[in-house]
């Protein structure tokens, strides 16, 4: 029998979202837990009288650095599980190291003042010096390669998963919500899954909704997710007062994966509209849940979405045809289910643990 790999999980500071990463950190923790010794070196954020974003950041750039040099374990693996925190392997030793690169949509998409570029520049400083990046998908490591010049011998691909004991068809979605106090009465229910970033493209979404309720009054428009940018969801909140659509477009955040689960299950169509992705986890989720799909066709979304959905350049003239068709087709949507839940099946949890260890197994 293999003696378990020892592994700083270097993690950063705990999660306070749902994020992609948070998800990602958790499951392979969870899979390969019974085979790999994880010290998992991860801080609260100090809570500071700043706000969250200056606290959360003192707390990384500052603070996390000497809290992990006296908890990491010297002369064993070590699993940076985000590239934003991969600025720590310029205080601690980088031997055997590696880098899970989830995007570097900051850089593509300019997304910086002076201070945000120094930073990203540290973190890409630090996953140079990593002996293994693991990209979630072809389009990341397509841009680690073509934007920050990574050697691709460097970069291997490895995708996310869903948690399929999680994200799974549910019988009566539509009741048990309405058990937990989410009554959506009889309307169609468009979802979405996102934070409110501007590449998530989410006022394109709103306005193609706003033209679908031209056609279809019975329809809800369903946003579940956080803001990370608070001016987005202000402008967001104003295109909807101005389309007067209030009562039509509901958000939810912090309902817990079960819920979200149930969401996916009771929902008509499921529209991600994002322009770019490092992976793209909602659509992915959805299928799980044989929730049919529309997903725009830009970065690695196509990776994930195969030809199990509708892939459209994800303008509102497009984001408009695809929701109505799809709404008014239901041959197409039980189609487009079975397709989902068969596409879904491709990225399992089970895969990408076997694929993580294997790197653990040659650096070790």
């Amino acid at each position: 029998m293999n003696k378990r790999i020892d592994v700083n999980f270097i993690t950063g500071i705990k999660a306070d979202r749902i994020y992609g990463f948070s998800v990602y950190e958790k499951d392979l923790y969870k899979g390969l837990n019974d085979k790999v010794n994880f010290n998992v070196i991860s801080m609260n954020s100090l809570p500071l009288p700043v706000g969250r974003t200056l606290s959360r950041n003192f707390s990384l750039y500052f603070l996390y650095p000497l809290y992990l040099k006296l908890k990491v374990k010297k002369n064993v693996l070590n699993h940076i599980t985000t590239q934003k925190n991969a600025f720590v392997l310029n205080y601690i030793n980088p031997k055997k190291s590696i880098v899970t690169c989830h995007d570097i949509i900051p850089y593509i998409f300019n997304e910086f003042g002076e201070v945000r570029k120094f930073l990203f520049d540290l973190s890409v400083k630090g996953m140079k010096k990593a002996d293994k990046i693991i990209a979630v998908s072809e389009s990341t490591k397509r841009d680690l390669i073509n934007y920050l010049n990574f050697p691709e011998d460097k970069i291997k691909v490895i995708y996310e998963s869903v948690n399929t004991n999680v994200f799974k068809l549910i019988d009566n979605a539509r009741e048990k919500l309405k058990e937990r106090g989410f009554d959506f009465g009889d309307s169609k229910l468009v979802l979405y899954v996102g934070l409110d970033k501007p590449t998530k493209n989410i006022p394109a979404l709103i306005k193609a909704f706003y033209k679908l309720k031209k056609k279809m009054q019975n329809v809800k428009l369903i946003k579940v997710g956080s803001y990370e940018w608070k001016s987005e969801r202000t402008k967001i909140l104003n295109l909807i007062k101005i389309l007067n659509l209030e009562k039509d477009v509901l958000f939810f955040e912090n309902i817990g994966v079960e819920n979200l689960s149930l969401f996916y299950n009771a929902c008509d169509v499921f529209v991600f509209p994002s322009l770019y992705e490092g992976f793209g986890l909602p659509p992915l989720e959805a299928m799980a849940c044989g929730c049919p799909v529309i997903a725009s066709n830009k970065s690695s979304i196509p990776e994930v979405v195969g030809d199990a959905g509708i892939l459209i350049e994800p303008d509102e003239d497009n984001l408009f045809k695809s929701m109505f068709n799809l709404l008014t087709n239901e041959s197409l949507r039980k189609e487009l289910s079975k397709k989902g839940l068969k596409q879904a099946k491709k990225f399992s949890l089970e895969k990408e643990c076997e694929e993580t260890l294997k790197i653990y197994e040659k650096l070790r």
